[in-house]
């Protein structure tokens, strides 16, 4: 019997979790909002155990920190969280992407491409709906080549870090500029069919490279970057 109820709660922790992550990544909960156990408790219908352990598990990656006797506030992003984020990914996913060469079945590889092909067809997608197919696409595609790097630490660190990354996007640097950037994850299917990890590995450098630049230039010409610069400085 409490067995059962261990896993119940466990369940309805991990379903309020992934819930509060998605609402932090697209920003319907926005840097600095308080959120308290009670009133999450009664949004999700669950008593404040989950939420509690959801909550700690979110400040475990950073996207919530504790306020005692409060409750939570969702943390704050700004251009150098940007900068870390990017620097760990170029140092992370060559890595992952080189060990996923040689593991990556026929499968697998289609399922890379078409991933990759997504962007190349919603070109007749509203502007409104592109921003959120693009980068469930690339957050898809690039979480398929971590897992498939095999090292199972490798693979969290990085779907931790594209979270962030969807968030930075929602908060500070979607644009339409930003589209063609997916364009360059066709080629790299195609180094990966041929098994060469070390060819596979740079394109997936050059390719985050373009990204950062790209990326890097629209945040640091938002409006909504330097307020939240300025707020993180304060």
């Amino acid at each position: 019997m409490k067995a059962e109820t261990d896993r119940n709660a466990a369940l309805l922790s991990e379903r309020v979790f992934e819930a509060l992550k998605r609402e932090i990544i697209e920003c319907r909960l926005e840097p600095e909002s308080l959120v308290a156990e009670s009133s999450l408790a009664a949004r999700y219908n669950v008593s404040k155990g989950p939420v509690r352990e959801a909550l700690k598990r979110l400040a475990q990656v950073g996207l919530v920190r504790a306020l005692p006797r409060v409750g939570y506030i969702v943390s704050t992003v700004n251009v150098g969280d940007f900068d870390e984020i990017f620097s760990m990914r170029l140092a992370l996913e060559p890595l992952a992407t080189e060990l996923a060469a040689s593991r990556l079945t026929a499968p697998e590889l289609d399922e890379l491409e078409e991933i990759a092909l997504v962007p190349l067809r919603m070109t007749d997608e509203p502007l409104a709906s592109r921003g959120r197919i693009l980068m469930r696409a690339n957050d898809e595609f690039h979480r398929n080549i971590a897992r498939a790097s095999g090292n199972r630490r490798v693979y969290e660190t990085i779907a931790t870090l594209l979270d962030e990354v969807e968030r930075l996007v929602y908060l500070l640097a979607y644009d339409p500029a930003l589209e063609p950037l997916a364009n360059q994850h066709k080629s790299l299917v195609d180094l990966l069919r041929t098994g060469d990890g070390a060819a596979s590995a740079a394109h997936m450098r050059a390719q985050l490279e373009d990204d950062y630049a790209a990326m890097r230039s629209l945040t640091l010409s938002s409006d909504r970057a330097r307020a939240l610069a300025l707020q993180a400085a304060q």
